[in-house]
């Protein structure tokens, strides 16, 4: 191209990276992703478009976008001051010297990276683009300074707005299929976005160069003056794996010829250790000891657990499982054993049939919501109990992206109606306990609703201590309530369900009674017992321990059926 083509603002010759962002959070996440870049590759030119009032010198120029909106990626490609720029998302962390991706703009106008997904919102059914034309991941795309090039952001920046699309990639995708530009993939590498395959990622197939690690934007976005770490960004152990892929990349400099120790087989080797040392022999998993009624006992050696057997110091000793590490925030508790029982049932089952009394928002601190988000959205029915009618709005929101779920505004319980009492709403600002820190206002208060008045009223006093009077902050609530089948009854649903989620802050063994285990059969109960008093808390382990082995997982308890034939026996002598 001669260089009377080029836009005046353009430089001929000139390379530069580009972020663009609106908001405050995404700024400060671009700002940190600049840092991180500049330290792999410190001559570079870097810019920023954003809405905000930012100085930084980090970027080498700011530009002040012209319009707020979700996709500003468009403007900064029309207006990049560069004759080469290399679009980046905020939450791309660039681990080395990329420095290459503009020398394949020698051959192409766009290069980009191929998406994961094949979700129908990212490849729609269209019958001028076929199915193996594969979406681009737009968050990181070189691109080459033209009147055509710019015309075609133009392009696809008004089809996005028209469609008012959640997604930019779809419109991409069409557009660039019956383009005249010329497109080149990238190696997945410079846009590595599925990081679960960095556990089986061997040296073989050399080191990633862009991590996009959409996690970031769901954590508070730290300070902008720090780069990203490889830690912060992936774990203690993927980071580990991931410096040992840059160390052995022969195209780093790296000495391909050492070998590498993969994170799955670490995990392997943790879970053999932690059998032997447990049961005093290696644990032996296999196909068909997952069965129906080998279920529980395949899962306790898939775990390593302990038999609980009379005389074993540590029958009762309770599993103690971490948080997933980098959900700083989201409030959300991984339990692995919990995690492991639905995933080993998910395995048997078709579909799972989920039902989750006592909802909240169905995200904030749930166990089970990112495992159906990341890995069980297409293979789950899941039914939402959630008597707060205020709580309804971001129940519904939070649970947009699942294809087959209901929420019900009610409760499960041995009667018609239930009273709850509750923290008053307009008192909502002023109670934001330390673990609730990153946690939208309404959810720590929502969360400590009970049928148990002095449990809230006490909830109030530790949390709101300058208040005279924490009795009057608490408020009576009058919700409908039924028993778990009559619900399913009225709703057209099958009485038989495959996991039951409690979670009702003192309530639990009321709502696990009305559920009337012998008709609906969960094969996994997972429910929390803190808040029970002793005589009641025996009583329910008693109850279940006829047809389930109890687990204790931190201060919540797994109940797994342990034999499928016994489950028609059921007790059902507490009302």
């Amino acid at each position: 191209m001669e260089s009377d083509d080029l836009p005046s603002r353009v430089t001929p010759g000139s390379r530069g990276f580009v972020f663009a962002t609106t908001g405050e959070k995404y700024t400060t996440l671009a700002r940190r992703a600049a840092r991180t870049l500049r330290g792999v590759m410190p001559r570079c030119n870097i810019d920023l478009f954003t809405d905000r009032a930012v100085e930084d010198d980090v970027f080498d120029q700011i530009h002040r976008l012209d319009h707020n909106w979700f996709r500003p990626k468009m403007q900064a490609i029309r207006e990049s001051r560069f004759e080469r720029t290399v679009v980046m998302d905020a939450d791309l962390v660039v681990v080395a010297d990329i420095s290459e991706v503009f020398q394949v703009l020698d051959h192409c106008d766009i290069a980009g990276v191929e998406g994961v997904t094949r979700q129908e919102l990212f490849i729609p059914q269209d019958p001028t683009v076929p199915r193996c034309v594969p979406p681009i991941n737009s968050g990181f795309l070189a691109v080459r300074a033209s009147p055509q090039l710019h015309a075609f952001a133009q392009a696809w920046e008004d089809d996005v707005r028209s469609s008012e699309s959640k997604a930019d990639q779809p419109a991409f995708r069409r557009m660039i299929c019956h383009s005249d530009l010329k497109f080149l993939p990238l190696g997945t590498e410079y846009n590595t976005i599925w990081l679960d395959r960095l556990d089986i990622w061997p040296a073989g197939h050399g080191a990633p160069r862009v991590l996009h690690v959409q996690e970031l934007h769901k954590r508070p976005p730290g300070d902008p003056r720090a780069p990203f770490s490889l830690e912060e960004a992936l774990g203690k152990e993927r980071a580990a794996h991931v410096e040992n892929l840059l160390a052995t990349d022969w195209s780093l400099g790296g000495d391909s010829s050492t070998a590498l120790r993969l994170p799955i087989a670490v995990l392997r080797e943790s879970r053999r250790l932690i059998g032997s040392k447990l049961r005093g022999k290696r644990p032996r998993i296999s196909a068909p000891e997952l069965n129906v009624r080998g279920f529980s006992s395949g899962l306790r050696s898939l775990l390593g657990l302990v038999d609980k057997q009379p005389g074993n110091p540590a029958q009762n000793k309770p599993i103690q499982n971490k948080p997933r590490r980098g959900k700083q925030g989201d409030g959300n508790k991984t339990a692995w054993p919990y995690w492991s029982a639905v995933l080993a049932l998910a395995s048997l089952r078709s579909r799972l049939r989920i039902c989750i009394v006592g909802a909240n928002d169905g995200k904030s601190g749930d166990p089970i919501f990112p495992l159906i988000e990341r890995h069980l959205t297409n293979k789950t029915d899941v039914l939402l109990f959630e008597p707060q009618p205020y709580l309804i709005p971001h129940l519904s929101e939070n649970y947009a992206f699942h294809p087959s779920h209901h929420i019900v505004n009610a409760a499960i319980g041995p009667d018609i109606d239930l009273v709850l009492h509750a923290v008053r709403q307009e008192a909502w600002d002023r109670l934001s306990p330390g673990y609730a820190e990153h946690w939208q206002n309404y959810r720590a208060p929502t969360g400590v609703t009970s049928t148990e008045r002095d449990l809230v009223v006490n909830w109030v006093r530790k949390h709101a201590p300058d208040e005279s009077d924490p009795e009057a902050l608490v408020v009576e609530l009058r919700v409908p309530c039924s028993r778990l089948l009559d619900a399913l009854e009225r709703l057209g649903r099958i009485s038989e369900i495959d996991v039951l989620q409690v979670d009702t802050e003192g309530f639990d063994d009321e709502v696990i009674y009305a559920c009337d285990l012998d008709r609906t059969r969960p094969a996994i109960i997972y429910f929390e017992e803190r808040h029970l008093p002793e005589d009641r808390r025996t009583r329910l382990r008693q109850y279940l321990e006829t047809n389930y082995r109890l687990i204790s997982v931190r201060k919540d308890v797994l109940a797994i059926r342990q034999n499928e034939e016994n489950c028609s026996g059921q007790a059902h002598d507490v009302k």
